[in-house]
């Protein structure tokens, strides 16, 4: 593993301040009411430091909620894989903690049509490698056919997930979204499992 020099630790950090601060700005005042000059102010930084490092708020964005599925790394390490079609459900369910947790106001705000970084790959996330383990394990075990294929697994999924989340904000919340996600994503698996 490289060793870190004293730039990528400053940037590190200077990532987790304004990460942090933004938390901060959006639990108070919302996502949408939150703009880039006050995340500098509020942290201390220039506006061409801020854009150095993010190209946008909505990057910003989604580098605090993939940083944000991280820190549940732990928790998608635990997930236990005896029963495969659940431990998927149960992975995909880690990011409906998340967005509860956030709130309807952030999921309102985060998932729009203007939110450019929601079109990136989700290759880079926690959820997506834990998840494409437990499918490949799936394989093997003769749960899934061989030549099943996980990216359009995976996006069909988080297709599904975007409209529960939608459905959610549009509903207020009423409702825990982990239900909807295990009911609808059980309905998709067992479409894809290996009916011998």
């Amino acid at each position: 593993m490289p060793k870190e020099t004293a730039r990528s630790i400053k940037t590190k950090e200077l990532k987790k301040k304004v990460v942090e601060v933004t938390a901060e700005l959006i639990r108070e005042y919302g996502i949408e009411n939150v703009s880039v000059q006050d995340i500098c102010k509020r942290a201390g930084i220039s506006n061409g430091s801020f854009f150095h490092h993010f190209k946008n708020k909505d990057m910003l964005i989604r580098y605090y909620v993939t940083s944000a599925m991280g820190e549940a790394e732990e928790k998608l390490c635990s997930v236990h894989t005896e029963d495969v079609r659940e431990a998927i459900i149960e992975a995909y369910c880690l990011f409906d903690d998340f967005l509860m947790n956030q709130g309807v106001s952030f999921v309102k705000s985060y998932y729009t049509a203007n939110n450019a970084s929601l079109k990136d790959k989700e290759e880079q996330s926690p959820t997506y490698n834990k998840v494409k383990e437990l499918f490949e394990s799936g394989k093997r075990e003769g749960l899934f056919e061989a030549d099943a294929d996980f990216s359009r697994f995976n996006s069909d999924i988080i297709l599904l997930q975007r409209g529960i989340f939608l459905d959610w904000a549009l509903m207020d919340g009423s409702y825990d979204m982990k239900v909807k996600t295990r009911e609808l994503a059980g309905i998709y698996l067992d479409h894809m499992i290996n009916k011998k």
